[in-house]
């Protein structure tokens, strides 16, 4: 911050201007930042920033210019919304969150979703569609009540987490909008040109107000001509702030795509889809059974929600399997709803610390031999601890069970292991989401045994 004296003085400007505060522990707000956002970009973005705040508990950031606040805006928006409301929800009541430079007119929102808003929409969905979990229910909601936003959004996650319930769920309460799947797009696409309508076609889809695209991993490089379009609507999408929406059932980053489009995608609000908590399973299994008349005592349904596979179409194949079933699913016993429905249960204790240490290992391209040897430099230990948590949270084994496994002296540094990723999940919402990638990979290759 030394190094920005004429940043300093301009924000000392705005200060007498408008009648600002200095925002009260910015300097220990911003360290909140260095666990998500890594150098350079932190120095280069973020530490520079000034942090006021105004009489309409607004609060108020100023950046050097209008060049590196647009990129500030696109690479690192809802990072800085979530870490200021969380880092003062117990200090200060938030309107809303600002950003300010010379040019840019005092008071204009940047960050268009804030608590505030959030608590304000009103919940749409539907159990018979799509019911999002707890992580993902929040800014979900915000979301799908909005007619413009100035990012493409770009929401990924496994078979069987509702990415094309949540679609439907948008084509419901809004009317002006388009779906395709990749394959129906390119079909159309194709069919436009041998009629000589396709620019009639692609202006149907500029024309709405939204725009989904799914199966977005099914997308070929070699379709030059496609990919083509598909970058112009997202540019003219982000344009003109309509909403653009692409589902896929992974992260783009592990899909071969055409430099300009990869490029683009870097600047899409990323959503990773989570498979339904505990609490949301009960919610969803109750829902089948009131649908499908079938009679649960609460201390079953809680028992099924802890065994079903997080998949909602296994938890809805498991109640259509029990309404059909030749014998009243009240009158059986739990060990007899186990055997009938043991092929919809999680299968995640049958993972081995073999099938961990194998992926984690290969994700992070370190050598097996190194995890289980007395290596104690700061990338071999990270990655450690992460097999050690993963070990005790997916494969459910005991501490005593992955110490003796991963050669440690004894269980309290698992226990260590455990205890510190849980809290780097909190502060990190990059390693949360990488951590959530391995174990989609770690499913697969327990599949691919």
């Amino acid at each position: 911050m030394e190094n920005h004296s004429n940043y300093y003085q301009a924000s000392e400007e705005i200060l007498k201007k408008y009648n600002y505060k200095y925002l009260a522990n910015w300097e220990e707000c911003k360290n909140s930042f260095k666990n998500i956002i890594p150098e350079p970009f932190y120095s280069h973005f973020i530490r520079p920033l000034y942090a006021f705040y105004d009489d309409n508990k607004n609060v108020v950031l100023y950046v050097e210019n209008e060049k590196l606040q647009n990129h500030i805006e696109i690479r690192y928006a809802d990072i800085i919304n979530h870490i200021i409301y969380d880092f003062y929800k117990d200090i200060l009541s938030i309107n809303k969150i600002i950003f300010f430079n010379n040019k840019r007119p005092q008071n204009e929102q940047v960050f268009k979703h804030s608590s505030p808003e959030y608590k304000e929409k009103k919940e749409v969905w539907d159990l018979d569609l799509f019911y999002p979990s707890k992580e993902n229910f929040q800014e979900l909601n915000y979301l799908i009540h909005l007619e413009k936003y100035f990012r493409p959004i770009y929401i990924y996650g496994p078979s069987g987490s509702g990415k094309t319930s949540l679609a439907k769920t948008w084509k419901k309460i809004h009317k002006n909008i388009v779906y395709y799947t990749i394959p129906e797009f390119i079909s159309q696409f194709v069919l436009s040109l041998k009629k000589r309508n396709s620019i009639n076609w692609l202006e149907t889809i500029r024309s709405t107000s939204i725009f989904i695209l799914d199966d977005f991993q099914f997308l070929k490089p070699t379709a030059l001509k496609c990919m083509e379009e598909i970058r112009n609507l997202i540019d003219y999408f982000h344009e003109k702030n309509k909403i653009l929406i692409f589902l896929s059932d992974r992260d783009f980053q592990y899909l071969k795509l055409e430099h300009d489009i990869s490029s683009r995608l870097m600047m899409f609000h990323k959503i990773h889809l989570h498979y339904p908590d505990y609490q949301t399973k009960i919610k969803i299994i109750d829902h089948y059974c009131k649908k499908y008349h079938i009679h649960l005592s609460n201390k079953t349904i809680e028992h099924l929600a802890h065994r079903l596979n997080g998949d909602v179409r296994y938890i809805q194949s498991a109640l259509e399997k029990l309404a059909f079933y030749q014998v009243d699913p009240s009158t059986l016993s739990i060990n007899e709803l186990d055997f009938i429905l043991e092929p919809f249960y999680d299968k995640s204790n049958l993972i081995d610390i073999d099938s961990i240490i194998d992926v984690v290992c290969e994700h992070y391209k370190i050598e097996k031999e190194d995890i289980l040897s007395k290596k104690k430099n700061k990338r071999i230990s990270h990655v450690r601890h992460i097999i050690a948590y993963l070990s005790v949270k997916m494969a459910n084994h005991t501490l005593s069970y992955v110490a003796k496994y991963l050669k440690r002296n004894d269980h309290t540094g698992i226990l260590y292991a455990v205890k510190k990723m849980e809290d780097l999940i909190e502060k990190d919402l990059f390693l949360k989401n990488e951590l959530e990638t391995i174990k989609e990979k770690i499913y697969l290759y327990g599949k691919n045994v």
